[in-house]
């Protein structure tokens, strides 16, 4: 077994330094330092002025804290996971169809970076929330007859089977049963799924933007691409927090039209969705949101001690995790953060229960994750 020898933070700059991502910031632990710095990041390589960190007075200030900063370490780590299971050979090939690896480059940082745009969004706090009402491109349709320089987006899901997990139905459905589940938990801030908001309202944004800046006449030629990608990547994030039933109890509260999600199906997230697959991946794993200020206003650890403690070692058959040195500073810390950390370990080690990873301690603080089920057959 391989022991990891280079820090999670070292992969991420060196993800950083190899990227072609302009931007005015010199390193990653400045575009972490803040959520400010995160969102101005985002703002300037996703070229959208309206990315901002929420004021103090903002209603949702407490519970979007450090998700701008999550999203740039999202992005980075998932760069530095694309060689893990071929995930940049398979997304190009069976995704985008395109041998060019910008492609796939582009199409994650939209991915990684809008996926909890919903936590800035005050509609999050709406569990009456009527999508009909406030976007004007649907995401959940592949009906764009109507609409004549968006007919590259038509019959979509036939044509694109590795981009859905999930029926446009079964994501409705799911939306529904997030805003029972969530209503039964009155104090509960998220009112309707993160995902499934984000996904919605950043691809009206989107392809309003491409309407807004391409001339119909031009849009065939020059557009088609941002058109595919936005539809790709705001599917991705409206699937990103859906999850199974943990109990045959659950099970009833999903409904029939949700039995894939039931306690006893054997339905995973896989690579014959490899995007979707990746973000979980990636989403699981990456805890500054776990361990931070966030979540731990007294006792907490700094951002760049977190990734500094993480050791990694990442290769095309298997991610090997060292955590040792992570738990021997939460122990220092006060039970609530030791709590944390287990919860997180937990997680990473349910991971094959919803997807086709396997999980796997290790000697003492090792983990190693790797692919459960074998990838698409010829890819």
């Amino acid at each position: 077994m391989t022991i990891p020898t280079m820090q999670l933070m070292e992969h991420i700059e060196a993800t950083f330094n190899k990227s072609s991502t302009t931007t005015r910031y010199s390193s990653i632990k400045e575009i972490i330092a803040t959520d400010e710095n995160s969102a101005a990041f985002i703002r300037e390589v996703l070229e959208d002025e309206n990315y901002t960190a929420l004021e103090r007075d903002n209603p949702l200030f407490e519970f979007a804290k450090s998700r701008a900063q999550h999203s740039v370490l999202t992005f980075f780590i998932g760069l530095a996971f694309l060689d893990f299971c071929g995930f940049r050979r398979v997304i190009a090939k069976t995704v985008l169809h395109s041998d060019d690896e910008k492609d796939v480059i582009s199409l994650w940082m939209l991915t990684a970076l809008y996926h909890d745009w919903g936590y800035h969004s005050n509609d999050l706090t709406k569990n009456d929330l009527d999508y009909r009402k406030i976007i004007k491109y649907d995401l959940l349709t592949d009906d764009y007859k109507k609409v004549n320089w968006l007919q590259i987006l038509q019959d979509f899901s036939r044509l694109h089977p590795h981009i859905l997990a999930y029926t446009y139905d079964e994501i409705k459905a799911y939306d529904q049963y997030a805003r029972r589940y969530h209503a039964e938990h009155p104090n509960d801030t998220e009112k309707v799924d993160h995902g499934i908001l984000s996904g919605m309202k950043i691809f009206d944004r989107l392809v309003k933007r491409i309407d807004a800046e391409v001339s119909e006449s031009a849009i065939i030629t020059s557009a088609q691409k941002r058109l595919l990608h936005a539809k790709i990547a705001c599917l991705t994030i409206a699937q990103h927090n859906i999850f199974k039933s943990n109990n045959i109890t659950n099970d009833k509260k999903y409904g029939i039209a949700l039995r894939k999600l039931h306690s006893t199906s054997d339905f995973r997230i896989s690579m014959d969705t490899p995007l979707l697959l990746l973000l979980s991946l990636v989403d699981t794993f990456e805890c500054i949101k776990r361990f931070g200020q966030a979540k731990n206003e007294s006792n907490y650890l700094q951002k760049n001690t977190i990734l500094e403690s993480i050791m990694l070692d990442v290769s095309p058959q298997i991610i090997t995790i060292d955590y040792s040195n992570l738990y021997n500073k939460i122990q220092k810390k006060d039970t609530n953060l030791q709590e944390c950390f287990t919860n997180y370990i937990n997680g990473l080690h349910r991971i094959g229960t919803w997807t086709s990873f396997s999980c796997k301690k290790g000697l003492d603080g090792i983990v190693m994750i790797n692919m459960n089920i074998p990838s698409l057959s010829g890819v």
